[in-house]
This record gives C-alpha cells, structure tokens and sequence, in this order.
C-alpha cells in the first residue's frame, strides 16, 4: 500500500510539472560545482550539467549552476570556435567575447568576461564530446571578481572562485 501511495504522489508531482532531479531518478552521473573564496557552497545535480550548442560564429560553451546555500546562479557563455572537439581553452586566448555572472542578496555581484573590469578568468577543458546532443565531460575553473554596491557587506575577499566537473 505505500508504495502505490509512492507512485501516486510521484505522478501528482509530475503531472504538476514539477521537476525531477535525473539523478535521482536514472542514476544520471551528476556534475559538481564547488564555489570558495567570497562565500562556500557545492552543487550536485545533473541539471548543473553544461551545454554547447552550435551558433551564427560557432560553437558555444554555456553553463548555469545554481548554488544552493548561496542562493547564487552562476551563467557562462565561452566560445569555442567553429569546431568543437576534445580540447582546452583560456581566457587568454579567447575565441570572442566571453563571460561569467551571478549575483546574491543583497547587492553583491560577482562578474568575469571579455567585458569586465578586472576580467577575471577561466581554464576549459573538454575531455569528451557528443556533437548531435550538445553534452561534454571535462572541467570548468572560473575567477570571478566580487562588485558590492556602497554599504553592503558580502563576506571576506573581493572574489569567487568555480570549479565545475562534468
């Protein structure tokens, strides 16, 4: 009797369109995301897994991981150029504009990218990739900067460091 209780309230959940970690449901391997330096957290979810996807100038590295403690969402977006494969990249050698935001309550924002001041940084590494779907395996460092608007208090130092592994 409990488990048809289960399997309703899983099937209420779903018909809600609530959503359902992979990872729990499929054994999906997650991807990890560890946030130190201004603040700590870490994320284990598939749906912090990053994407690529092919654009007008090429392809294009894209991520969105969510820190839970936090209550940050980190959004990147590297280019990669127009071909795609396992390979490293660098902020020091960009491929176009790149960048690599997010923001907490209340008023600090942490921002890396072609057009940020200091433009922080990032180390790409793609050890496989599926063309046809958009997933990779690899790891993603990302250095952000902290900007705190006047009179808020965000935490010890001025930046946040990412490390993605997926």
């Amino acid at each position: 009797m409990r488990a048809a209780w289960r399997l309703v309230l899983a099937m209420a959940v779903v018909g809600c369109g609530a959503s359902v970690d992979p990872v729990v449901d499929s054994g999906v391997v997650p991807c990890v995301a560890t946030f130190s330096g201004n603040y700590v957290d870490q994320s284990t979810s598939a749906y912090s897994c990053p994407h690529f996807s092919e654009g007008s100038s090429g392809w294009v590295f894209r991520a969105k991981v969510t820190a839970p403690t936090a209550g940050s969402t980190l959004n990147v977006s590297i280019p990669l150029g127009t071909t795609v494969g396992a390979s490293s990249w660098t902020s020091a050698d960009p491929r176009g504009d790149w960048e690599a935001t997010s923001s907490r309550d209340p008023g600090c924002v942490y921002v890396a990218g072609t057009q940020a001041t200091p433009t922080g940084g990032f180390t790409l590494t793609l050890t496989w990739v599926e063309v046809t779907t958009g997933a990779a395996h690899g790891r993603l460092e990302v250095e952000q900067s902290l900007h705190a608007l006047p009179a808020f208090s965000c935490g010890p130092g001025d930046s946040e460091s990412v490390v993605l592994t997926f």
